[in-house]
């Protein structure tokens, strides 16, 4: 074989393993994009589920949070109403046993002028009876 078709031969050989070489380099790179794209659509996905889902904790966290918040303020307006109630309650309390304190010393009163007359009569005094006591009504 003359030299220079050995030599147009390595040249066309190198020329073909080359190409070969670089269609054999693009199929892989475009295989490794492809898989790299659907990874990467695959995370993306992941990522927007986890989103998606950390949004609806937070919204649900922000629901419950709402709801606790306004059974603080009913509480909150509960015990301030029951406080009102309660001193309300006390002080028709104090009024009543301060009634009820006047009508036992007028009813010891009464008894008690009850038996002065009842003494004088039994004793035989005439009349006029004992003084009406100071402070009673007629």
């Amino acid at each position: 074989m003359p030299e220079w078709l050995f030599g147009g031969l390595v040249t066309a050989g190198v020329g073909i393993i080359g190409t070969i070489g670089i269609v054999i380099g693009y199929f892989v790179s475009a295989k490794t994009a492809r898989t790299t794209a659907a990874t990467q659509a695959a995370s993306q996905v992941e990522i927007a589920k986890q989103t998606a889902a950390t949004t609806a904790a937070v919204a649900e966290k922000s629901n419950e949070q709402q709801l606790i918040d306004q059974l603080q303020e009913e509480l909150t307006a509960h015990r301030a109403e029951q406080t009102e109630r309660t001193a309300r309650l006390e002080e028709r309390m104090q009024k009543v046993d301060d009634r009820n304190h006047d009508l036992m010393r007028e009813r010891d009163g009464y008894r008690t002028h009850a038996h002065e007359l009842r003494a004088h009569i039994w004793d035989g005094k005439p009349p006029p009876p004992p003084e009406w006591p100071d402070g009673l009504p007629r």
